[in-house]
């Protein structure tokens, strides 16, 4: 076997028993040939005394196949109750480009004091109020924690905090510690900070200070949540997932240019009333160069006892929004499902259920947790080697061209791309005139950009739009 393999099975870092995992995972093999551990594939291995075993393992396109034969090959050792295998996050260390300060391309600005550890940030937001997008920030982080990755949840909402009403954790008191930076509570080892720690709040208590909403403005709110989010001992965390309030105001901005995101979750819910608001956070993010990884489509369909899928809130409206953001392949949908209430006012995390009435949910938060590491490593790669995360478009008299991230140039008629939008303003392409010609082009997220025409039309492609259209295929 080859040094790789030698190196960890005799290393004295290593327990017995993480020794005999790394021997099992040694009979793994890829398309080529070659053993897991001695191609270095394995990053992690972690093992309790209960039997439990988390391994941490690197995104390869045979991925799937080998997180199974990873699973089966470890579930075979005698003491091993249960094996979880989850994606390896890489963070990358971003080196400066020449020419470029603190901040500028290529390079990662400095984090403060108490988030100096934190290897991924990651935004939950919706920007509209009752969308579930705190259930969905609590069920994500608990499921990247069931995955292995170390994580931590931040309660951003000064006015209304949910984190103490879904979780409990049993000293939910803030502390000042060493170096006057916050002690986070820990529930089922995910660190949680909430002003609602700091405030105690009941709004069914016969105690009329326990009933005592926040009352406090803008600028001030924005500065606890900065003092918060910051002054807090984090820790070494792979993921720190902040639950943002709605809207998009002094707090949101203040976390967006503090916090430094890696990538951000947008939860909705099907009716058009969300969709006004939920596009004012992902313009949001936009602007502030936050990538969005994921569409979340909360309380989407109800399961029906005769079988069938209802929806009550309709369909097609949420993929529209996708569609226009060029998210369609990443959109995660949820079910109506009442005991994902029930573990919300327990303090208990529905993604850690395994009630049969929750399987399809669990199952959503896997793939959820799954493209959330997978997307934002491949966007933090993408900037270590061209100093951004998406691809670029340019013009330059009647053609546009498409630089992919992988460096290949694709060039399309400006015409005929015009003639491609799907808007409801481009009712009749074939009017277009053969003169038009795109005026500005500005980035939508890292999946689409928006261009302006000399018609006075606007549009919104996906990259993958427009790749497909210079080939031909649109």
């Amino acid at each position: 076997r080859g040094s790789m393999f030698r190196r960890l099975s005799s290393s004295s870092t290593f327990s017995d028993r993480e020794k005999e995992v790394l021997r099992s995972l040694s009979s793994v093999v890829d398309e080529t040939g070659s053993d897991v551990v001695y191609k270095g594939l394995i990053e992690g291995v972690k093992t309790t005394d209960e039997g439990l075993v988390s391994i941490s393992l690197q995104l390869t396109e045979d991925y799937r196949n080998l997180k199974k034969q990873c699973q089966a090959a470890v579930e075979q050792l005698s003491w091993v109750e249960k094996c979880r295998v989850s994606m390896a996050a890489k963070p990358t260390r971003l080196s400066p480009s020449p020419g470029t300060g603190a901040g500028g391309p290529g390079q990662a600005e400095p984090k403060p004091n108490g988030l100096k550890l934190v290897k991924n940030t990651i935004a939950v937001s919706s920007c509209k109020g009752g969308v579930g997008k705190s259930t969905v920030s609590v069920n994500l982080a608990y499921t990247l924690a069931k995955q292995g990755y170390t994580v931590g949840i931040f309660d951003a909402d000064i006015y209304g905090p949910s984190l103490p009403t879904m979780l409990t954790p049993p000293d939910p008191v803030l502390r000042l510690g060493p170096e006057d930076l916050i002690v986070a509570p820990v529930y089922l080892d995910v660190k949680l900070i909430s002003y609602g720690f700091s405030k105690p709040f009941d709004p069914l208590s016969t105690d009329q200070k326990l009933r005592q909403s926040t009352i406090m403005r803008g600028p001030m709110a924005a500065g606890v949540v900065q003092r918060l989010a910051t002054d807090t001992d984090w820790g070494e965390l792979d993921y720190l997932v902040v639950d943002f309030p709605p809207g998009t105001g002094d707090i949101q901005l203040t976390l967006a240019q503090t916090l430094n995101f890696d990538s951000a979750v947008i939860v909705t819910t099907p009716q058009r009333l969300a969709h006004v608001d939920v596009v004012k956070g992902m313009d949001m993010f936009d602007k502030v160069k936050v990538p969005l990884v994921a569409l979340v489509n909360n309380m989407a369909y109800l399961e029906c006892k005769c079988g069938q899928q209802l929806f009550p809130f309709g369909t097609g409206k949420t993929e529209k929004l996708a569609d226009l953001f060029g998210m369609d392949s990443n959109i995660i949908s949820l079910p109506i499902v009442k005991e994902i209430s029930e573990h919300g006012d327990t303090g208990d995390p529905a993604a850690l259920s395994e009630e049969p009435q929750l399987a399809e949910v669990v199952k959503a938060y896997d793939k959820l947790a799954e493209e959330v590491v997978k997307e934002t490593a491949a966007i933090k790669e993408a900037k270590s080697k061209t100093g951004r995360g998406s691809p670029e478009v340019t013009s330059e008299g009647s053609t546009l061209t498409l630089t992919k991230l992988d460096g290949e140039t694709l060039t399309v008629d400006a015409v005929t791309l015009r003639r491609s939008c799907k808007s409801a303003g481009n009712q009749h392409p074939e009017l277009v005139a053969d003169t038009v010609r795109a005026t500005d082009i500005v980035p939508r997220g890292n999946y689409a950009v928006s261009v302006a025409w000399t018609d006075g039309h606007n549009s919104i492609f996906p990259y993958d739009h427009i790749e497909q259209v210079a080939k031909g295929n649109s």
